[in-house]
């Protein structure tokens, strides 16, 4: 499985992990000095509970606050679900790619390779 760094996830933040993400606004307000910044809201969760996020968001947040024995999790039992493309073929574009496989399963069988 190949994750990307833009893939979305689902969290459940903890208080803790809210608290880093205001201390973090706060801390960019405080860097640039400029009222342009808008004022910290607290991300949008789902009737589940779980906020989506990019996962370099999640890195960005919480990355430096990560560390052994951290006795604060961010997440609620630790856990991060990485949304996965949902997409479903066609039956023809299924039959189109069993089609090409089979295909290059005999051309594969058949070629010698020159001495």
């Amino acid at each position: 499985m190949i994750i990307n760094l833009n893939d979305e996830v689902l969290v459940k933040l903890t208080p803790y992990a809210l608290d880093l993400m205001l201390k973090n606004h706060n801390d960019l307000y405080n860097h640039c000095k400029t009222t342009d910044i808008p004022p910290f809201t607290s991300p949008c969760a789902n009737n589940e509970g779980f906020t989506r996020m990019l996962l370099w968001e999640v890195m960005q947040e919480f990355g430096k606050y990560m560390y052994n024995f951290n006795p604060e999790p961010f997440f609620e039992n630790n856990e991060l679900h990485i949304l996965t493309d949902t997409k479903i073929e066609s039956e023809s574009e299924q039959e189109k790619k069993l089609a090409f496989q089979e295909f290059m399963l005999k051309v594969t069988s058949t070629h010698k390779v020159p001495k």
